[in-house]
């Protein structure tokens, strides 16, 4: 499973070079602009091919998710912490009812997903979300900073997807640690040679 995050600022044709990847066969795009409006979302999901939005997972603005027929949700760790802590939340999860920051019933079609920096926490996690990141797992193109620590997962049931730094040259490392596929951030919107580095990615997941 290879899953495409979205660049937190927008950049030059990104939305051309998103369909170009759909065309190439990426399954799974993850739209996450921090702090951006409902407005800023429903005008990037607008301009996206409508055949594509069932490959798109949101980070906020749930309400979407139906608006567009989404794909699913992606729960930030402070946003899963906030389920965690509501005792309202039935922990075998499929959402009933929640908070104010979710507001909505999410269909058992769709997928929910989360984020962890840390595998004990990952591995104690109640909720069984449909696939994880863990990160960071080589240093990140991204972030400045962020160095990688290679957790090897291979003796975790649950999917795992690995994030953080995550390119041509190091994409086959991933198995070897267990993961069920990779997420990419700068190793795609960086790269000088972008479809052909995904092409080369795809080979692996």
């Amino acid at each position: 499973m290879i899953v495409l995050i979205s660049p937190e600022n927008d950049i030059p044709n990104e939305l051309p070079l998103l369909h170009q990847l759909f065309e190439e066969g990426l399954q799974c795009f993850h739209l996450r602009k921090p702090k951006r409006s409902i407005g800023d979302y429903e005008k990037y999901l607008s301009q996206l091919d409508e055949k594509y939005h069932h490959k798109v997972v949101i980070h906020e603005h749930y309400q979407l998710l139906n608006k567009f027929d989404l794909k699913g949700i992606h729960f930030p760790e402070r946003t899963r912490n906030q389920l965690l802590s509501d005792n309202k939340i039935h922990l075998n999860y499929r959402f009933v009812k929640t908070t104010e920051t979710i507001d909505f019933q999410i269909d058992k079609n769709k997928t929910s997903s989360t984020s962890f920096h840390d595998i004990s926490v990952l591995e104690q996690c109640p909720i069984a979300f449909d696939y994880q990141f863990l990160s960071p797992v080589f240093t990140s193109i991204s972030k400045e900073n962020y160095r990688g620590k290679q957790f090897d997962v291979n003796s975790i049931s649950k999917k795992v997807i690995g994030l953080g730094g995550i390119d041509k040259s190091n994409i086959g490392k991933l198995q070897k640690l267990g993961y069920s596929g990779a997420a990419l951030m700068g190793g795609i919107w960086k790269s000088p040679s972008p479809m052909a580095d995904f092409k080369e990615m795809q080979q692996h997941f």
